[in-house]
């Protein structure tokens, strides 16, 4: 996809908050996940496409 809608409607990448908090949930949910979603690459920010890594939490006890 060239230009997704997202970039499109908000090119100052506003949607990208959206969907990392979006795939950050997905995966608490369905995987029990703790941790954070690291948008390493953004459209907006000039790049080729939006990247997204996860990144887990530090658990202390």
């Amino acid at each position: 996809m060239t230009d997704p809608l997202s970039i499109v409607a908000f090119p100052d990448g506003a949607a990208c908050t959206f969907y990392g908090s979006a795939y950050g949930e997905l995966l608490r949910s369905l995987t029990a996940f703790e941790g954070a979603m690291l948008h390493e690459h953004c459209r907006s920010r000039g790049d080729e496409a939006c990247v997204w890594r996860t990144a887990a939490a530090e658990v202390f006890e």
